[in-house]
């Protein structure tokens, strides 16, 4: 009986364009007959306004109506995209998942927002106010979805994916998946082994009468001459309720979403991000310590102290953090001084792996920032715990993993002295070393306040030598250096340690500020033409990476790039931001660049073929080369996806 009431529902719900009755699998849930009458029951109860939002139902409206006329929409086959759904609960329990929505519909849709009358930023708001920096089209299809299923939404993110989280049963998660607007769907499985690497020195030291000039400044040579950058530093750490104006200059600070017990009154939060903001801008005050650039401002993102939500909302805040970035317009560095523990050690388990969760989203937001991200201190290989492409660095990826060193310029050492607060690494092991570490700074007996119980101290930890990196990087250039650049100049300026090993077969190589330039240069595009049409091609020279809607995708496996530099340059690298709906990341995209000095096909000799053999939407892929051309031509195919781009920069020297 109840089954013939929901296919009665169903029908009259097909009939009003809600759902296609031929979805339905045979097994009905008890959420799916919720959702068909919660739909049902607003379509009647609400008179008037059911009317309207029928016939302003935007998400049927460009999926059905254009699906089969628009080339520029291209679905995954529901059988593709369940390759990767899976869950571990009954399928009747309730369990919360990351619904993920295709870019090419939301291409289409965020502009049908923006013709609605949405934008990203409401008046209401602070320009600051990270919390609530939402693209149109996910501020209209929350709603949209919400109404429809009648499920709530939350942990929006609209900028390193349009996506969000929901609680449901594993039926009713399989349902929305077979939609064609929805790309993905995962479990969110809360916990894991991420862990802030710090621990604090007990008993604290006698605190200088005046200002102090710690060590690790002069060791990396940031004293000579003393520089605060007029550009701002991102910071993403443990949230902090205590006003730190006094010793650094917070400009933005963009709270987590509380989803745990934790709080910010948490110890670890206020030593460790406290700790971490003093390295990089502790203020020149007379008081305490001094940072490497004094008074720097910086945009801090909270991540929740509590272990079980760390991973979780370290996510969200790159997200937020790569969206305000976008909005001002700014690229700037953004460190992250967290890790995995990865107790198993096994290279499959680290969630920073460059296909795992929390490296995949720091891949995409690389397009804005240099990210800096401590080793860990377990004194093991850090391509276990770290961020790691296939178990190694990799080059010109603007993501840099930094160990620690003591002041005789070695490996931190072990030390037994206790750790003061939960949540840190064990404070018997010293730097994590290996071939993933391509820079060293400080790390050990870092001299600072702790704002938890009013003390001076010192502390060690890789915690503490990222951040020194990300401050030195900020040195260069301004708020328009790109993340590419400011990678070469930390890499360019190291200092190799003679008679050293970090354990993979190389000399430890310390991060020192140098006033030397930059061993490389982005060019800037003067016009772009594609062979099969120009339509949004200008979004590949706009230096907007995120934006839902303005991105070029001719609609094709294959096509054909032609950039002009206006003259002769010394190409050494093109760095290209892919869109892509590929069901699966484990899909191969092979680029042929040709290059002419006066040919404007761009088609004179071949300067490199390039395979990369993943691809994930928005994460950016730099193809090595070296030539001297005016024009090049790039020959792009993916057949896992349409072909798109929203961004592609060159690189080179003069």
């Amino acid at each position: 009986m109840i089954r013939l009431i929901f296919l009665m529902i169903a029908r009259a719900m097909q009939d009003m364009r809600f759902i296609n009755i031929s979805q339905l699998s045979g097994n009905l849930s008890m959420e799916k007959i919720k959702i068909s009458i919660l739909a049902l029951a607003t379509i009647f109860s609400i008179g008037s306004y059911a009317q309207s939002r029928f016939t302003k139902d935007y998400i049927l409206d460009t999926v059905l109506s254009q699906k089969s006329t628009n080339r520029l929409l291209n679905f995954p086959r529901a059988d593709q995209k369940k390759i990767n759904f899976s869950t571990t609960s009954d399928q009747a329990d309730l369990k919360r998942y990351e619904v993920t929505i295709d870019p090419f519909f939301m291409k289409i849709y965020n502009q049908k927002a923006i013709d609605d009358g949405y934008k990203t930023i409401a008046k209401s708001i602070r320009l600051e106010d990270a919390n609530n920096l939402i693209q149109p089209g996910m501020q209209l299809f929350i709603k949209e979805f919400s109404n429809k299923f009648g499920i709530e939404v939350r942990n929006v993110n609209s900028w390193l994916s349009s996506s969000f989280q929901m609680e449901t049963d594993a039926d009713t998660a399989e349902f929305i998946l077979n939609q064609d607007y929805i790309l993905s769907i995962k479990e969110v499985v809360v916990g894991g082994d991420d862990v802030v690497s710090a621990w604090a020195n007990i008993p604290a030291v006698p605190a200088p009468n005046s200002e102090m000039l710690p060590w690790f400044v002069r060791s990396v040579n940031a004293d000579n001459p003393t520089i605060t950058p007029s550009h701002n530093i991102y910071v993403l750490d443990t949230a902090n309720n205590i006003d730190m104006s006094s010793e650094v200059n917070i400009v933005s600070y963009a709270e987590y979403t509380a989803e745990s017990p934790a709080t910010r009154q948490n110890y670890s939060s206020k030593f460790h991000s406290g700790y971490v903001t003093q390295v990089i801008g502790g203020k020149s005050n007379n008081l305490y310590g001094r940072g490497i650039n004094p008074g720097q401002g910086i945009r801090f993102f909270a991540i929740d102290p509590a272990q079980n939500w760390l991973a979780e909302s370290l996510k969200e805040n790159l997200n937020k953090a790569a969206g305000l970035a976008e909005v001002l317009g700014e690229f700037s560095v953004i460190n992250i001084s967290s890790n995995d523990k990865n107790t198993s050690r096994l290279q499959a388990n680290n969630t920073w792996n460059d296909y795992a969760d929390k490296g995949i989203v720091a891949k995409k937001a690389s397009n804005r920032f240099l990210i800096t991200q401590s080793a860990g201190n377990y004194s093991t290989d850090a391509c276990l715990m770290s961020y790691n492409y296939q178990g190694n660095a990799r080059l010109n990826d603007a993501i840099i993993v930094v160990g620690a060193l003591d002041m005789n310029d070695q490996i931190m050492p072990e030390d037994n002295s206790p750790t003061s607060f939960p949540g840190a690494a064990n404070s018997d092991l010293g730097s994590n070393i290996g071939r993933c570490i391509e820079a060293w700074a400080p790390g050990y007996l870092i001299y600072g306040w702790n704002l938890y119980n009013n003390t001076f101290q010192t502390s060690s930890g890789t915690s503490f030598a990222a951040p020194i990196v990300a401050a030195l990087a900020s040195r260069y250039g301004n708020n328009q250096t790109r993340p590419i650049e400011r990678e070469q100049q930390i890499l360019n300026n190291r200092y190799a340690i003679p008679g050293t090993s970090n354990g993979a077969g190389d000399v430890l190589r310390k991060a020192v500020y140098s006033p030397v330039s930059s061993p490389i240069a982005r060019f800037p595009i003067s016009s772009l033409s594609g062979s099969l049409g120009n339509v949004d091609i200008n979004s590949l020279k706009d230096e907007k990476f995120y934006d839902a809607s303005f991105f070029y995708n001719p609609g094709a496996y294959s096509h054909d790039v032609i950039l002009d530099m206006g003259v002769i340059r010394k190409v050494r690298g093109i760095r290209i931001t892919l869109r892509t709906n590929a069901p699966s990341y484990n899909n191969a995209v092979h680029f042929t660049v040709s290059g002419s000095a006066s040919n404007s096909t761009g088609n004179s000799f071949v300067m490199t073929n390039f395979t990369e053999p993943t691809q994930f939407d928005f994460a950016p892929i730099y193809i090595p080369m070296s030539g001297d051309a005016r024009y090049i031509r790039i020959s792009g195919t993916n057949t896992a996806s349409w072909l798109a781009y929203s961004e592609i920069e060159v690189y080179g020297v003069y």
